[in-house]
């Protein structure tokens, strides 16, 4: 596992913030909450919060433009309990030319379970593309970004 920076484990740095309510089917036999599910709650958090910044169903009827998923890690970082709810929260972590990289945290009663990265690009039939300025202006601005302070 690599070296994770503090602010990364500390739900109320990321401004992005989703509920989850754990289900049966999401757990293993030791009544654990399964790495899929996990890999399903950062997936519905990040599709949520780029729908919102984006309006990427606007974006789809533009000659096919979309974000697509190029790069997802997730590192585990304890248990996750089911019966329970949790939360996700996301923030921006890197803006570049046609890619944004969207860090995520897990957290069941205030401890951080698990945190992910996911690479997302911005793509027509061509291939990659660059944001538009207002896509950029919306995924850039400060208030989406990780909080340290």
């Amino acid at each position: 596992m690599t070296r994770i920076p503090a602010g990364r484990v500390l739900r109320s740095h990321y401004p992005y913030q989703q509920k989850v309510i754990a289900r049966y089917a999401d757990v293993d036999p030791l009544w654990h909450i399964n790495n899929v599910a996990m890999a399903q709650y950062f997936e519905d958090t990040r599709i949520s919060m780029l729908r919102m910044l984006l309006d990427m169903e606007r974006m789809a009827t533009l000659d096919g433009d979309r974000v697509l998923l190029a790069h997802q890690s997730i590192d585990y970082l304890r248990e996750g309990k089911y019966p329970g709810s949790l939360d996700v929260g996301a923030a921006v972590l890197k803006v570049g030319n046609s890619s944004v990289t969207i860090g995520m945290g897990l957290f069941q009663d205030e401890a951080c379970i698990a945190l992910s990265e996911a690479v997302l690009v911005r793509a027509n039939a061509a291939g990659p593309c660059s944001w538009s300025l207002d896509e950029r202006t919306l995924i850039d601005d400060p208030v989406w970004r990780l909080q340290t302070a």
